[in-house]
């Protein structure tokens, strides 16, 4: 989008010796409005992509217990370009090898490293939110330790996006928060289930 307007401003005061009865200026503008995107990440243990996940809860110490975790962009308005998405594995989480898209590209796990990333060359406009979201699916694989008894389990760090506006060329950087083992979304979870126990 963008935006065109005329910007005035009048005045009684004129200048000495003039004969106007008041003071005008008239400024014309133009500015172009910036797009916006956004990742949903949501953390499932029955997969709605058809992943099998394996493992108990509530969670158990030294215990593996598999999830999924769902990135979906959303692009608003504008299209962009040089999409990065990050996120980094917590102690105790490690990435199986499972991973789904239906985008172009898919999230790439480096467990060494602790670090999740996807990187999509362009989304267009609207994608997300007239139609279907690129999605990307990965695996990981969360073993408790008995300092985590009782508490719930971090599954995935704060996930962080960087794209390039194509229509301003600004450059959109959001955040968003890292999830744990407390996820509600999932129609099979119990009150409980995101507690470690021994």
């Amino acid at each position: 989008f963008t935006l065109k307007g005329t910007i005035e401003v009048t005045s009684p005061t004129v200048p000495h010796n003039s004969t106007a009865d008041k003071t005008f200026v008239s400024v014309p503008f133009e500015h172009k409005v910036m797009g916006d995107a956004a990742v949903a990440v949501t953390a499932w243990r029955k997969d709605p992509s058809g992943i099998v996940n394996a493992g108990v809860l509530p969670l158990k110490v030294g215990t593996p217990t598999q999830y999924t975790v769902h990135w979906k962009i959303l692009n608003y308005a504008t299209d962009v370009k040089n999409v990065k998405i990050k996120s980094t594995l917590p102690a105790g989480v490690q990435f199986t090898g499972t991973v789904k898209s239906n985008a172009p590209t898919a999230p790439q796990v480096n467990n060494r490293a602790g670090l999740v990333e996807w990187s999509l060359s362009f989304i267009p406009a609207g994608r997300g939110v007239v139609n279907a979201p690129y999605e990307g699916i990965f695996q990981i694989e969360a073993l408790p330790n008995v300092t985590q008894k009782g508490r719930k389990m971090e599954l995935l760090g704060d996930t962080q996006l960087e794209a390039t506006d194509m229509f301003t060329g600004s450059i959109i950087q959001r955040r968003f928060d890292g999830i744990d083992s407390y996820i509600p979304n999932d129609p099979t979870f119990k009150a409980g289930d995101e507690r470690v126990t021994e």
